[in-house]
């Protein structure tokens, strides 16, 4: 079921092919490519239980590169679970997606039914991040979609003034709301690791810190 709200016009071709079912007709698409677009998605689906009272779909497909704003306007954004798109939209999360590889599956009666996983790769990425709303920018990494998390895979960018080199995160989706775990390495200036520190410290230990002056070079956070 494509949703009303999609814009734009598409061009499909495939191989298609009715077979009888386990129950009513089975429709399969073969070889599919779906230009939206600047957006191309290859891949196969089929629908199984054609005239039956419930009937099922499946599919599996990949993309081209595409800005994220574009692939919310041509694709059905109520395929991503809600708390997937409520996070996206709190973070303010942007960049350049490219679908490795995705799997759409659910029923159609007597409500669509959906559920997605799949694998990105994502590029020129930014977001607010944690409790501070810290602007990560620059950001490159894989990203897998599961069932109740998002895993964040090779990353790389900037973390507010820390230069990441090799980060990981994961993005629970539990039911009273998403919690994120991080784990970075990276570098960043001396002082503003002093700074950060200090923000971070009891009010004695942050009145110390903040008597350090003429703070130079390079700190490795590991």
């Amino acid at each position: 079921p494509v949703p009303p709200k999609v814009e734009g016009f598409a061009n499909l071709r495939s191989d298609l092919s009715v077979v009888p079912g386990v129950v009513g007709y089975d429709l399969i698409l073969s070889n599919l490519r779906v230009d939206l677009g600047r957006i191309t998605m290859m891949g196969n689906a089929n629908v199984a239980g054609l005239l039956s009272e419930q009937p099922t779909f499946a599919l599996t497909f990949g993309s081209n590169a595409v800005s994220l704003e574009e692939l919310l306007v041509r694709f059905p954004v109520q395929w991503v679970d809600p708390r997937i798109q409520a996070v996206m939209m709190e973070r303010k999360i942007a960049g350049t997606v490219e679908i490795l590889s995705a799997r759409v599956t659910g029923v159609t009666k007597p409500e669509p039914v959906l559920s997605m996983t799949g694998e990105l790769k994502v590029s020129q990425g930014q977001a607010l991040v944690g409790e501070s709303m810290t602007l990560a920018q620059d950001l490159a990494a894989t990203i897998a979609i599961e069932p109740d998390r998002v895993r964040v895979m090779d990353l790389t960018g900037t973390y507010g003034a820390m230069q990441v080199t090799k980060g990981r995160a994961t993005i629970l989706l539990a039911a009273d709301g998403p919690t994120l775990e991080m784990d970075l390495t990276g570098s960043m200036a001396a002082g503003e690791l002093v700074s950060t520190l200090a923000r971070g410290a009891s009010e004695q230990v942050g009145k110390l810190i903040h008597q350090l002056r003429e703070i130079h070079g390079t700190v490795a956070v590991l």
